[in-house]
This record gives structure tokens, C-alpha cells and sequence, in this order.
């Protein structure tokens, strides 16, 4: 069993700002924020057009098959349904650090047992 933990607090808004900088890049190029230092991005949406949408669904994949993982290896590791679900929607939102973290405290729990 494995409870659930926070990831890093600096985790949350860095990647959550990042997915929704992909989104506005992806689909709203024109509205992105602080165009004297996001410049490049409009730039970039402008050569590539489909760069940014693949960018954005890529991630997107990425942190929902990473959530899959991690809910499979808690449900067998006998992990709480509400853990399991906090789990999962804590990856789903951060992908990787989340991982990480619930893989490194299964292990922990495997060496403890």
C-alpha cells in the first residue's frame, strides 16, 4: 500500500503554467502572454503550424498513459481506492515528478517489507 503524497509544490504551477502556455501556443498563438519575452512562440507557431497542436496532444498522451501506469501499479501494490484516485489525478495533472514520486515510495514500501 502506498498513501498518497504531494509532489513538489514548485512542480504544480511550473508545469501546469507550461501545459497551459503549450495550449495557448497550440490554438491561441496571438494570445500569448508577455509578448516581449514569449516572442519566439508566436514566431515558432507561424513556421510550424502543426508543431505546437502535436506538442500540446503529445504531453497530453504522455501525462494520461503515465496516470494508467501509476493507477495499475497502485491498485497492485493494494493501494486505497481514494489513494489510487489521488494518484492518478495527481499525474495526470504533473505526469513525471508524480511518477517518480510513487515509484520511489513503492520501492521504499518493497524494502520496508
Amino acid at each position: 500500500m502506498v498513501k498518497f503524497a504531494l509532489a513538489n509544490k514548485i512542480a504544480f504551477p511550473l508545469i501546469v503554467t507550461g501545459m497551459y502556455l503549450t495550449y495557448l501556443a497550440a490554438f491561441h498563438p496571438t494570445e500569448m502572454p508577455l509578448p516581449q519575452v514569449l516572442w519566439w512562440v508566436s514566431e515558432i507557431a507561424a513556421a510550424y503550424p502543426k508543431l505546437w497542436p502535436t506538442v500540446f496532444y503529445s504531453a497530453v498522451a504522455l501525462h494520461a498513459l503515465e496516470a494508467l501506469y501509476v493507477l495499475v501499479k497502485a491498485i497492485g501494490a493494494g493501494t486505497s481506492l481514494i489513494d489510487c484516485i489521488l494518484w492518478f489525478c495527481q499525474t495526470l495533472t504533473l505526469g513525471f515528478p508524480s511518477t517518480v514520486l510513487f515509484l520511489n515510495l513503492l520501492k521504499r514500501k518493497g524494502k520496508q517489507n
